[in-house]
């Protein structure tokens, strides 16, 4: 990933332009520029918040794309430096190519769904993910919405952030999709994109990354949907996973396929009573199709 080196922000060791913070926040302003959904969204409010949150780290370029050897997940303010710096430039570089890839997906999501920019509860929820800084908020998103975007090719509804009550907490909580038919029936889908990669250098111990997957998931359920019932959210509660960031995850889906390791429909039954059911994907938004299901499982 890019690194910065007396002011100078370095792509594959190959480019090299004079950057700094004043420089990062106008090639985000012009890669934002080129997508109308994003547009919409983008404030210059938020070009300065992202200017004081790069004044106020040790490393620029760290914080933006992480060092040589660990990298970092893109964040919107990362792409959109890589786009905006790309300009006219015509350059192939892996690292701008995929920002570019990125703004471009979810923008076309943007415009797909146009409740998500229609101002009130839901457009300032999902303003709040995509802009958000931190590690893998980003990609999470867009595993939200290349999802709902499937469905809504199905000839699916598709609603986002549907408020219920935690039954244990009494919380606010939202599922991620609500997807009615068109015969009215209804499912809530909470999507999960974990993140952890793991070096099959040698050994892999399988069974251990499958438990910890497993109880990541498990965590994930209770926090969110807790152990009782929920009253509000009408018919089915699946769990999506987008399991192309984990690779654990992607290893025991190639085991199951060889007739190894736990299958989907063991997975599944490991989900608390309240979850349905599970629904896994992939998609790493390296192209406008790159979305494959690869399996919904229900509880019998």
């Amino acid at each position: 990933m890019p690194t910065l080196t007396n002011q100078k922000l370095i792509i594959m060791s190959t480019i090299t332009l004079p950057i700094n913070i004043d420089e990062c926040i106008d090639y985000a302003r012009a890669g934002v520029a080129r997508f109308e959904g994003l547009q919409s969204i983008i404030t210059e409010n938020d070009f300065s918040k992202w200017k004081h949150k790069l004044e106020s780290v040790d490393d620029v370029a760290a914080y933006l794309w992480g060092d040589e050897e660990t990298g970092a997940d893109y964040t919107l303010l990362s792409a959109a430096v890589l786009v905006g710096y790309q300009g006219n430039r015509m350059l192939a570089f892996g690292e701008i190519v995929h920002a570019e890839r990125l703004l471009n997906r979810l923008d076309g999501f943007i415009r797909r769904f146009p409740q998500l920019t229609v101002p009130g509860r839901t457009s300032k929820q999902f303003a709040d993910k995509i802009k958000n800084l931190a590690d893998f908020h980003l990609l999470a998103t867009l595993s939200e919405l290349t999802l709902a975007y499937w469905f809504a090719k199905q000839g699916f509804t598709v609603e986002f952030e549907t408020p219920f009550t935690h039954p244990v907490t009494g919380k606010r909580k939202d599922a991620d999709l609500t997807i009615t038919s068109s015969a009215g029936s209804q499912m809530h889908v909470e999507v999960y994109t974990p993140n952890k990669r793991f070096e099959a250098d040698g050994f892999v111990d399988l069974e251990g990354e499958a438990n910890r997957y497993l109880r990541k998931i498990e965590y994930k359920l209770e926090d969110k949907f807790g152990s009782g019932e929920i009253s509000e959210l009408n018919g089915k509660v699946l769990l999506a996973v987008n399991q192309t960031y984990f690779d654990a995850a992607r290893l025991q889906q190639v085991l199951a396929d060889l007739g190894q390791g736990e299958s989907y429909e063991g997975i599944a039954k490991r989900l608390p009573l309240e979850i349905d059911g599970i629904l896994i994907f992939e998609d790493d938004f390296s192209r406008t199709d790159s979305f494959v299901l690869r399996v919904i499982q229900v509880k019998p």
